[in-house]
């Protein structure tokens, strides 16, 4: 499908694998499903009392949120209601993605931005929840029309970036961060999808 998708000859393409050494037991991703987010279930006060017991497990550590919308990242900051509760987004988000690196506080960072192009190493974070799976907007015109044309392309567009949000708090061989999935429906991706996600992060599943 890479191949196809980006205009490659197959048979002239050749596929180099290299397992991980970053250690499985040191970066696990745990089930811990709410409901099913889609369309506005996300909205659900039962939500904020997983998230505050994720937090109390990991009490005096720093963590990250994602969500797929800045929307939903608003809504559990007013939920949650703490000063260690920071929202990156818009002009401000290179901001405080460094104001949170450099904090000495057990912050807690959100956004919809942060699934790539950042590296919370060591102390910076120790655990991601993942709110919602990202599937890609269908209020663009161009998502909707590959879609339909091909449905598979959609669904890695939703793969790759989860992946990359699950790599954000692992970055050595030393390293560790728990990844917890809210999302009910990650359980449906996984079953029907399951040969787009990679060994790294199947084998990390609990």
């Amino acid at each position: 499908k890479f191949c196809e998708w980006n205009g490659l000859d197959y048979d002239d393409t050749k596929y180099i694998y290299c397992k991980s050494p970053f250690p499985v037991e040191n970066r696990p991703i745990i089930k811990k499903y709410v409901c099913s987010m889609r369309q506005e279930a996300w909205r659900n006060p039962h939500i904020i009392k997983y998230i505050q017991k994720i937090m109390e497990n990991h009490a005096g550590e720093k963590g990250v949120i994602h969500t797929s919308s800045n929307q939903q990242a608003w809504w559990i900051k007013k939920q949650l209601d703490s000063n260690l509760v920071w929202v990156a987004y818009g002009n401000s988000r290179e901001q405080s993605i460094k104001n949170f690196e450099e904090s000495n506080y057990p912050i807690t960072l959100i956004g919809a931005g942060l699934k790539d192009g950042v590296d919370f190493k060591g102390d910076k974070c120790r655990y991601q929840i993942l709110f919602k799976v990202p599937y890609p907007h269908l209020g663009s015109q161009q998502i909707k029309i590959r879609r339909q044309l091909d449905e598979s392309w959609y669904m890695n567009q939703t793969v790759q970036p989860l992946q990359q949000a699950y790599g954000r708090g692992i970055r050595d061989n030393t390293d560790y961060c728990k990844f917890y999935i809210l999302d009910m429906d990650f359980e449906m991706l996984l079953s029907e999808y399951r040969s787009m996600f990679n060994e790294y992060f199947l084998e990390a599943i609990q």
